[in-house]
């Protein structure tokens, strides 16, 4: 009935998705996935899209024809005024195909710490949706301060992305704590396999 009322809502559609999934009507949650995606991609929710589509095929393989329709809707339907929405819509079929295999969903509960001062940077990782508290490290609030700098914590929600992986051919460390402030969803996708 609510989908009646807001027929063009992804958010809502990616819920149903999930719903029907938890309720193993499989083949009712890969025609809500799909439509997800699309209604994803109309409201220039790229990230949101892919995951969506990784939901789907995950419960039924794509044919080469799927995988290409949806990278032609990406490409020419996806908004391109953000960099993370140029990120997915300009990538190239096999480029695309070959981020969504190794990306890896992960669903967290409020107060989860994701990454910590000074531990090792292994991942990238995009929000698909909650929000998150990232705090500098010590040494860096201390540098802020001196310079007058605000040094609160800084909010992260959709789309954003973080994760301290650079150089990849180099040990990289952490140089903030961030924290989930409500329910969240992520991809992340590892620094070896980006290397």
């Amino acid at each position: 009935d609510i989908l009646d009322v807001f027929p063009n809502d992804p958010l809502l559609y990616r819920k149903y998705a999930d719903l029907l999934m938890g309720k193993s009507k499989l083949d009712e949650a890969i025609e809500a996935y799909d439509h997800a995606a699309d209604l994803f991609i109309d409201s220039a929710m790229n990230l949101q899209a892919v995951v969506a589509k990784i939901l789907q095929w995950t419960l039924q393989k794509p044919d080469h024809s799927q995988g290409a329709d949806f990278h032609a809707k990406l490409h020419d339907k996806g908004a391109k005024h953000t960099p993370l929405q140029c990120f997915w819509a300009q990538m190239s079929y096999p480029e695309l195909v070959a981020v969504m295999r190794r990306l890896v969903r992960v669903r967290l509960s409020t107060g989860k710490k994701i990454t910590t001062v000074d531990n090792p940077a292994e991942n990238i990782f995009f929000i698909v949706s909650g929000t998150l508290a990232e705090t500098l490290s010590p040494d860096c609030q201390s540098e802020a301060a001196r310079a007058g700098i605000d040094t609160e914590p800084i909010f992260l929600g959709p789309n954003d992305i973080f994760g301290d992986i650079f150089p990849l051919d180099q040990p990289t460390r952490s140089n903030k704590d961030i924290v989930t402030v409500s329910e969240v969803e992520l991809v992340k996708i590892s620094k070896k396999v980006l290397f």
